[in-house]
């Protein structure tokens, strides 16, 4: 195998175990039931499984955020559609990372699991050796420029 396709074939194995380590995205759509209250305002409840105590989540709702004080979240909205979306740190990933709320004099609680994110050793020797490959070719591509003039 020559050089060039021992470099194209490692960064295609790259790219696609790249992309086995990003957390999946889905859209999770919630809908209250109907339930007579005078209460003016609903409330969302965001609650997470496997959250360390120490660390914090985000949620976005119509452009605005909100974070939790620990593993739960609580905001007051009135009756209407809302798009959401949930944010981790780095390190962590969520089965639901967007969705949307339609609240209706109720309240509603939308439960989401988070799990550390995670790389086995074979990921980070791949990497490495892709980007030290690249850095060979780099430098011989220069040298051979160099020495040519």
């Amino acid at each position: 195998m020559n050089g060039k396709r021992l470099i194209s074939s490692l960064i295609l194995i790259l790219l696609i175990s790249s992309l086995s380590m990003v957390g999946a995205s889905e859209e999770h759509n919630v809908t209250a039931t109907d339930r007579p209250t005078t209460a003016i305002h609903n409330y969302v409840v965001f609650q997470s499984c496997c959250l360390p105590s120490n660390i914090n989540f985000t949620v976005q709702i119509n452009n605005k955020s909100y974070e939790s004080s620990n593993y739960y979240l609580n905001i007051s909205l009135p009756d209407g559609t809302y798009h959401y979306t949930i944010s981790l740190p780095y390190d962590y990933t969520s089965n639901i990372t967007t969705g949307n709320i339609i609240l209706k004099q109720s309240n509603v609680y939308v439960h989401f699991k988070v799990s550390y994110r995670s790389y086995d050793l074979g990921e980070i020797v791949l990497v490495s050796i892709v980007l030290s490959l690249v850095s060979i070719l780099v430098f011989i591509v220069y040298y051979i420029r160099v020495t040519r003039k």
